[in-house]
């Protein structure tokens, strides 16, 4: 590598989709930025997912390729897919030659694979962060062929060729603040006392959790002074807020919630999906859940999530095909006013938290760098 390259070195990242994808990507090129303010990082992505929103305004250049996934039983559809992924690999081929990066790193989603595999083939060094306990098709397929697998699960090296090459760090999120008090945060969303419960479905908001927080409220209202705060999702809002009213100032219910480190700090039990980074967020601010996993996820890997956790009795799993209304509310009373085991759920949880996963794994690649 000349000097200039040193001091100005070109960084890929390959990666999302989806938001669970996108973000520890960004995680990790924020903390490159840190150490190193003159690194170029680009963006290899798809135009319709959220990194066609989210990167440009953060300020990374960001290249399309057209891959897409597969459609279970849309012949015709997968036919389209071959022809794009083919597309994909010699973009992603004349992207890499163009760019001339040091490092590529993928973080999984459609883009990841062809980015990833060129890379490989081009000999330039390559990192994967993998953040779900059962490893996506991308990462079952180039583990062997990288420099480095980052993970958040010890349990993915067994569904893994080798483990020479990979690193167990945790998973990047988000920068919160995981020490905020509880009063403060209770006081921001205006809170009364009481036990505070925390509902979310991420960013869209999750309709069957929605649905049951709906059949339940009436009871939670009458029956305790359980306190709800709501983030049920932008499109699902106007409807719910509709539905409920003013019920009771108990409720507080939001389209989305920017401040999510306030939102933990302020709740003594969750009810939410299972997704890698939800859960990362959770061990950080040692919040007790109750997990529902999302049963369309690729590969069951919500539900993998939502295993681990539970075996580190850090948090409870209800299955969508085992869900209904009385389980969820009884689930909900029985943690509550078990305080005893709410104290063990949170000091598993510190124990699994990751709070440096983004600097490990920024030391490695700036070894590689």
């Amino acid at each position: 590598m000349s000097q200039a390259q040193r001091k100005n070195p070109q960084i890929v990242f390959a990666a999302g989709g989806t938001a669970g994808h996108l973000y520890p990507a960004l995680t990790i090129a924020a903390e490159l930025k840190k150490r190193f303010d003159a690194a170029e990082i680009h963006f290899i992505g798809t135009p319709k997912g959220i990194e066609s929103r989210v990167v440009p305004s953060r300020g990374y250049p960001l290249h399309f390729i057209s891959v897409r996934g597969f459609k279970r039983g849309s012949v015709l559809q997968n036919i389209a897919v071959i022809f794009r992924l083919v597309s994909s690999l010699i973009h992603s081929l004349v992207l890499l030659y163009r760019i001339k990066p040091q490092v590529c790193i993928g973080t999984g989603g459609y883009a990841s694979g062809p980015v990833m595999f060129m890379a490989t083939l081009l000999k330039i060094p390559t990192c994967i962060q993998e953040q779900n306990s059962y490893p996506g098709l991308t990462t079952r397929l180039l583990a062997g062929r990288v420099d480095r697998v980052f993970v958040a699960y010890d349990s993915v090296i067994n569904h893994l060729q080798s483990a020479d090459n990979v690193s167990i760090t945790g998973n990047p999120v988000r920068k919160m603040d995981a020490d905020i008090e509880s009063g403060q945060a209770r006081q921001h969303f205006k809170i009364d006392k009481g036990p505070v419960l925390l509902v979310f479905g991420g960013s869209q908001g999750a309709r069957i959790i929605n649905d049951t927080m709906i059949a339940i409220l009436d009871r939670l209202l009458s029956e305790t002074r359980i306190q709800i705060l709501w983030s049920c999702g932008e499109k699902n809002w106007p409807a719910i807020e509709d539905k409920i009213g003013q019920t009771d100032r108990r409720v507080r219910l939001y389209p989305y919630i920017d401040e999510m480190d306030k939102a933990y700090a302020a709740g003594d039990l969750a009810i939410c999906r299972a997704g890698a980074l939800t859960l990362a967020e959770l061990a950080l601010c040692r919040l007790p859940a109750v997990l529902i996993p999302l049963k369309i996820a690729a590969e069951n890997h919500q539900e993998y999530n939502a295993r681990v956790m539970e075996k580190h009795n850090a948090a409870v799993v209800i299955t969508e095909a085992e869900l209904n209304s009385n389980l969820v509310y009884n689930t909900i009373i029985a943690l509550i006013q078990d305080q005893d085991r709410l104290r063990k759920m949170r000091a598993a949880l510190k124990e699994m938290a990751r709070p440096d996963a983004g600097e490990k794994i920024v030391d490695v690649i700036m070894q590689i760098i």
